[in-house]
């Protein structure tokens, strides 16, 4: 057979070939991001898992899975508005809501209580539903009751995570946000997003602000206000960072912070320097 007659054959081959290759690609990035999306699913199953044994195996409760009733009243709904606090047992990056209902007819000894944290949209969560009891000390009764303990991710519980972590360890963290509040769309022709993202210290919670709904989270570490406005082109991101600061200097701090670049680097704390606040603040993705 002549090259002229083999020709066509190849080039039929190579486009095969090239096809085939690109199935092969497409298959391995497509297993990638599941992949990815899987390990996170999971991770936030382990979490709720991990605080839902600490809960059951604390101090709320006198034998394992049996819970102290005089203690769950402390967290009686009828008695007011339920605590967000997240007491015996806190998870970092997540925050849960616990509810605990008593499965039984009798009215004087029915009962629900709840307390944790509870936001009202959130990017992710996880439900965990378990078999519980209730001790009565004052009945000597036990009571079968079920569980439900929710966590929840949020930028609320994420950002959260990053000045828990700052002021613990003394050191400046970090993480990606891309464009958490869309205040402009992009003009014609154009791919810049104008976004907003404010976070707020209220005594002993720390609030973010997005589309005008606050979102709260118990934490009892002296945090700055934070705004800022700020571009997104397409969908990359921003880095916002968590600085630890001396004590010395937080009398010279504005209110509210919001790029970087206007610290002082002189106020942050180095090893050994007593920490008086963390502020947040944005620049560019690291």
């Amino acid at each position: 057979m002549t090259e002229e007659a083999i020709f066509p054959f190849r080039a039929i081959f190579s486009l095969i070939s090239i096809g085939a290759l690109a199935v092969v690609i497409v298959v391995f990035v497509w297993l990638f991001i599941n992949t990815i999306i899987k390990v996170h699913d999971d991770e936030l199953d382990r979490a709720a898992l991990h605080v839902r044994d600490v809960i059951v195996t604390g101090k709320l409760t006198t034998d394992l899975a049996v819970f102290n009733r005089a203690m769950l009243d402390k967290y009686d709904p009828l008695d007011g508005d339920p605590s967000i606090d997240e007491p015996y047992a806190r998870h970092c990056k997540y925050g849960y809501r616990l509810e605990i209902e008593a499965l039984i007819d009798d009215d004087d000894k029915k009962g629900k209580w709840e307390f944790g944290y509870k936001p009202d949209s959130y990017l992710d969560s996880s439900v965990v539903d378990s078999y519980v009891s209730i001790y009565d000390d004052a009945e000597k009764s036990v009571i079968p009751a079920k569980m439900k303990l929710t966590l929840y991710d949020t930028w609320a519980t994420r950002i959260s995570c990053l000045v828990d972590k700052a002021y613990r360890s003394g050191e400046v963290q970090h993480m990606g946000i891309p464009c958490i509040e869309i205040e402009a769309m992009p003009i014609q022709g154009s791919r810049t997003f104008t976004c907003r993202v404010e976070i707020e210290k209220n005594v002993n919670e720390i609030c973010s602000i997005i589309w005008d709904k606050i979102d709260c989270r118990y934490m009892d570490i002296p945090l700055k206000n934070f705004g800022a406005t700020y571009f997104i082109e397409g969908d990359e991101k921003k880095t916002l960072k968590a600085i630890p600061i001396k004590s010395e200097a937080v009398a010279n701090l504005p209110e509210r912070t919001s790029i970087c670049n206007l610290l002082n680097n002189d106020w942050i704390a180095a090893e050994g320097d007593n920490i008086g606040t963390i502020v947040l603040c944005l620049t560019d993705f690291l």
